[in-house]
């Protein structure tokens, strides 16, 4: 993570999205976790990581009031943007940023 001081920091610039993707297509991929496998529990005030795992596509599936949390889960059959199947080789990421660097 980069500090908000580094000349590459950017908020929303997409780069957390692309790593949750490119982290759960591995895991998929590689170590033949299945899409419902995933959860998260994110706390109930963290309007922004609620927002992105929603933009990936999971769900509410619980919520506990004494730890304020909110528990997420991936209910369909695959992800959205999943196209590397067994034996493929994974491809390159974009990073958002890349332009910055140049």
């Amino acid at each position: 993570m980069l500090p908000p001081s580094s000349p590459l920091y950017s908020p929303r610039s997409g780069l957390a999205f692309e790593t949750l993707k490119l982290f759960i297509s591995y895991a998929t991929s590689r170590l033949n976790l299945k899409p419902q496998d995933f959860f998260v529990k994110i706390g109930d005030e963290n309007e922004k990581s609620l927002k992105l795992f929603g933009k990936l596509g999971f769900e509410e599936i619980g919520r506990s009031e004494v730890f304020r949390e909110v528990e997420l889960g991936f209910k369909g059959k695959r992800w959205e943007w999943e196209t590397v199947r067994q034996g493929e080789e994974m491809g390159e990421v974009n990073d958002p940023r890349d332009k910055e660097r140049d």
